[in-house]
């Protein structure tokens, strides 16, 4: 057992009344039942009368259709809108089932919204789903279930002991891969769902880690097999507005936004203004997202899908899509990125101990020596960000600097981040990294006065000022998926048209009152 990870905490034998489970028959009679049933299933079976089919017993999956296994193509991707893979199933698009205009997504036939359906349905159809049970794990309820209750100063091993079940059979649940380990991060008030077999041994257990996700372990003559199930979700799309009159934060909190989307907000055209400094009371925001539900209740928001910013009578539109083999962003209605191809900041730094100054006083050996970055104060061992995408040419000591890496952005650009503590794992000379990807760690090493990172941002091997120098957009979309992006976000493009219009509307009649 020294490969698993079972806690061994105090525990105080409980009474096994603990665990309600309704009314149980004696082992017996609970033996002799099942026996019959196995009679009764097998007589049907000799007269023809059961499933049909050879005879192998179908899957979870054939069994309940709405959940299948994720294709390669997902029309909630192809739409620009992110699917979560949490699950081991999930609502999925089949290619190719509404081609011909036998779809149920609107008059289009090819799998997309038509703009009437998504305008007045308000709903984010799920493809590939026919009515039937929203659980997949429903045809298991008739089972005799045990609940046991997670309570203070349990581990699973004490926990599973009590109930009666043998060490041996802990140990090969935990074996069952990565998905059995989720038992070993139980908390206080946790349920977990167990059944018996004949032999009173573990045969089947359920555990709802999180909402709408359940771990399902079954034995099987090759052991216990795990899987995680996510609860169907259904995407709805809404609509808010936001007139500032102080802050963004409290105007949208006013308006009912979450702080999920006020935050999404700030990230979509934090680029293209400082909210915190620029905005003026009477700007307005203008947003259409999504709402996540299950089982018909709403459990968060989702992404924003547009949103238009009104400053001083300009305005500013992003609306999010995601290019085929690239992750989703936002764009202008031409298909501009409103991003930027770096992050401004390496760093979440407490404060800039020292800025770019070609005229500055070296601290350590106290002559005039140019410094060609911007140092940041940050607690050591703080994860130090590349601040965009591109390859790695340099990383170990490089003389005063002491840790390094130097990363090259295409043929233009270069980054430098120094004084580090250590380097991310697996990172070395030649790898490509993503934007936001940590790199290393902030540290104390060179000719240092104390932890820090020094960053340098180099524009055609000349150091520019990383607080001040124009950065570059990013790409814009590709000519070849002009059209896709026309067609997938013009539906959103007129519902923020339709709001700026009520908008307008609304100011102009309370302005003739």
């Amino acid at each position: 057992m020294s490969n698993t990870r079972i806690y061994d905490l105090d525990f105080k034998k409980r009474p096994r009344s603990r665990f309600p489970a309704g009314i149980r028959l004696p082992f017996k009679l609970r033996w002799l039942a099942i026996s019959a049933i196995g009679v009764a299933v097998g007589a049907l079976a000799l007269t023809g009368l059961g499933p049909e089919g050879d005879g192998a017993e179908p899957s979870l999956t054939a069994e309940l259709p709405q959940y299948r296994a994720a294709p390669s193509v997902d029309v909630l991707q192809l739409a620009g809108i992110e699917w979560p893979q949490g699950g081991f199933l999930h609502a999925s698009y089949e290619p190719g089932r509404d081609e011909g205009g036998d779809g149920d997504l609107g008059s289009r036939g090819t799998g997309w919204l038509d703009e009437q359906d998504w305008l007045d349905n308000g709903t984010l159809a799920e493809p590939g789903r026919d009515d039937g049970p929203t659980d997949p794990l429903a045809h298991l309820d008739g089972l005799d279930w045990e609940s046991l209750k997670v309570r203070s100063g349990d581990s699973l091993a004490r926990l599973f002991n009590w109930a009666g079940f043998s060490a041996r059979e802990v140990h090969d649940l935990m074996q069952a891969g990565e998905e059995a380990e989720r038992l070993t991060r139980v908390h206080p008030g946790d349920i977990i769902e167990v059944v018996r077999d004949g032999d009173d041994r573990l045969a089947h257990l359920r555990y709802e880690f999180s909402r709408g996700q359940t771990l399902y372990i079954e034995r099987t003559e090759e052991g216990f097999q795990a899987q995680t199930f996510q609860e169907a979700e259904e995407r709805q799309v809404a609509r808010a507005s936001v007139t500032v009159d102080s802050s963004l934060y409290i105007a949208g909190r006013r308006a009912g936004l979450s702080n999920r989307l006020i935050m999404q907000l700030a990230s979509v055209f934090g680029q293209q203004l400082d909210l915190g400094r620029d905005l003026r009371a009477g700007d307005e925001f203008h947003l259409v997202y999504e709402e996540i539900y299950q089982n018909g209740e709403k459990v968060r928001d989702g992404h924003i899908l547009a949103a238009e910013l009104v400053h001083r009578g300009e305005r500013l539109q992003a609306v999010r899509y995601a290019p085929p083999g690239a992750d989703p962003d936002y764009y202008t209605p031409e298909g501009e990125s409103l991003r930027r191809a770096f992050n401004r900041h390496p760093i979440d730094y407490d404060r800039i101990t020292s800025h770019f100054d070609l005229n500055r006083k070296h601290p350590v050996l106290g002559v005039r020596r140019p410094h060609y970055g911007t140092d940041y104060a940050a607690p050591v061992g703080t994860p130090i960000r590349s601040t965009g995408s591109g390859r790695v040419v340099h990383r170990g000591w490089k003389g005063g600097y002491g840790r390094t890496v130097i990363i090259q952005h295409g043929s233009e650009y270069t980054t430098l981040y120094a004084h580090m503590s250590g380097y991310a794992s697996g990172l070395s000379q030649g790898d490509r990294v993503r934007r936001g990807q940590v790199v290393g760690y902030l540290g104390g090493s060179g000719m240092v006065t104390g932890p820090h990172l020094h960053f340098e941002f180099h524009v055609n091997g000349n150091p520019r000022d990383p607080l001040k120098v124009a950065l570059p957009k990013a790409d814009p979309i590709p000519q070849e998926h002009m059209a896709d992006f026309r067609a997938t976000t013009h539906p959103m493009l007129a519902q923020l048209e339709r709001d700026q219009r009520e908008s307008a509307t609304q100011v102009a009649q309370q302005s003739g009152e």
